[in-house]
């Protein structure tokens, strides 16, 4: 099926109606509208040998708007060219291939940055010809992507050979608008035997769509997915797992998986701890019950024995998934997430 025409199905079903867009100034429930000049992000799109992205853009308004696109990496960069799209009033664009289009040759991994002079909507489409499935990639707020509270600051010194960061008290709590949290560290160039990373998280409901499905808890990475310190799931009811993935310089079918028996209690806080040891040979995900004391514990083998970074690199932490992006990854409404600690050693 064409493309264009599987966007525009698509958009006929998340909004209301045939005539979706007459007479009305916002969008149906549970989808997110971009204020006018309000830059809107679109993370995780892909392009591969199986796999491109489409991206599509609604004005809203009742007058003419122009949009801009641009590609970014994991640290803002922009990759490729930035393409400047007019809009007639209460009208939709698809971009179809918007890598090849915003000329990011080469590059398989982005987030786009979408912003219009009227209010609209922005998603993306990722068609898999491999399997002939789709994915869709709602909108977060850029504010959702890098955190505007010193997200990106620089690790402290702690003690001898380490680097402490910290992000204390609440720092998400999803919702349909804002269904993912992202927190972003710089880190010092330098060469680290072993990465800790700790949050406490409180148990919400299960999603009522696929209670068994994976619930994020964290997503542990440097830079990006290739280079992953730790992700950990927990499912609920008929599955009750706690279940983890990890591994360095490794494509994601290839990352190192942990899984065990694990019963999370909606309404408990759980302090998860993902110990990296490369040095010691081993990582360590670590899962305490806040209240009762039950520790839960994963463990395996690290992959390497070092991690060395370079300028411009950046931990980088994704809390609770996005609905309807991937069949078994679903969000956590009602979830709270806080309490985020770092701790990288140089010895």
């Amino acid at each position: 099926m064409n493309r264009v025409l599987v966007s525009c199905l698509l958009v006929a079903g998340l909004v209301a109606g045939g005539a979706a867009y007459a007479g009305r100034t916002s969008i149906p429930d549970r989808l997110t509208a971009g204020r006018a000049n309000q830059t809107v992000s679109l993370p995780g799109l892909v392009s591969d040998t199986s796999r491109t992205t489409d991206l599509n853009l609604v004005n809203l308004a009742g007058s003419a708007a122009t949009c801009t696109v641009s590609l970014v990496d994991a640290d803002g960069a922009a990759i490729g060219e930035a393409a400047t799209v007019a809009l007639q009033p209460r009208s939709q664009r698809s971009l179809a291939d918007v890598f090849s289009r915003l000329g990011a040759s080469g590059v398989s991994e982005a987030q786009a940055a979408v912003s219009c002079t009227r209010e609209f909507y922005a998603w993306a489409v990722i068609p898999d010809r491999a399997t002939g499935r789709a994915s869709v990639v709602k909108p977060v707020a850029a504010e959702a992507v890098a955190d505007k509270r010193g997200g990106n600051s620089d690790g402290k010194p702690c003690g001898t050979g380490i680097l402490c960061f910290e992000r204390k008290g609440v720092v998400h709590r999803p919702t349909p608008e804002e269904p993912v949290k992202r927190l972003a560290f710089a880190v010092p160039p330098g060469t680290y035997k072993r990465v800790k990373m700790g949050l406490d998280v409180t148990v919400g409901p299960w999603f009522t769509g696929q209670p068994d499905g994976k619930h994020l808890i964290y997503w542990f990475v440097l830079n990006k997915n290739f280079d992953m310190l730790g992700m950990l799931y927990f499912r609920g009811p008929d599955s009750y797992t706690a279940l983890a993935r990890y591994g360095i310089h490794l494509l994601h079918p290839d990352k190192l998986k942990l899984v065990k028996p694990f019963q999370a209690v909606p309404g408990h806080t759980y302090r998860c701890e993902n110990d990296l040891d490369m040095a010691g040979g081993t990582i360590t995900i670590t899962v305490t019950d806040r209240g009762t004391g039950q520790v839960t514990k994963l463990v395996g083998a690290a992959n390497v024995s070092q991690l060395t970074t370079k300028a411009k690199d950046k931990f980088l932490i994704d809390m609770a998934f996005p609905e309807d992006v991937n069949p078994d990854e679903v969000p956590g409404y009602g979830w709270t997430y806080a309490n985020v600690q770092i701790q990288a050693y140089t010895r």
